[in-house]
């Protein structure tokens, strides 16, 4: 049986930090705290056919706040292919394999929407992840070993 609903919470900057180099102009140098809120589920069609509907939302004192909403579609867990939309600014197709249970690899296309580029972004994503052993069970303590 696999988790089929996940949230998260990030904040990244924590502690406020100064800038001390007389060289930078204090004025236009800020490190914000940067805030992200996500959430997605996992739908099976069918045995192999699974949809992904997601989102994340990027907060940032010095900018609007920014969504982006997924969706993508499995086949065997194995094979996926999805759309993005990040507001106001690009159209990201994906595609991602996973080559081992624990080795991915994942391609993005971002199609850009503004006027900053006449052109889209390439991303490729290699990723590995360690599976951890189960926790132990409980074992029974013998009272001799309390003291």
């Amino acid at each position: 049986q696999k988790k089929q609903f996940y949230a998260g919470f990030s904040q990244a900057h924590l502690i406020k930090t100064n800038f001390s180099d007389n060289t930078v102009n204090e004025s236009q140098s800020h490190l914000y705290n940067h805030i992200y809120l996500l959430s997605g589920t996992v739908f099976d069609v069918t045995k192999k056919i699974s949809i992904e509907p997601s989102f994340l939302i990027k907060y940032v004192a010095a900018s609007t706040v920014q969504i982006d909403i997924n969706n993508m579609i499995y086949y065997d867990d194995r094979f996926g292919v999805g759309v993005q939309y990040r507001t106001g600014d690009a159209i990201v197709a994906l595609l991602k394999i996973n080559i081992m249970e624990q080795l991915r690899l994942a391609y993005g296309y971002d199609i850009v929407t503004t006027k900053l580029t006449s052109g889209g972004s390439h991303e490729i994503i290699l990723s590995y992840g360690i599976k951890l052993p189960p926790p132990a069970t409980q074992k029974e303590v013998h009272p001799r070993y309390y003291f």
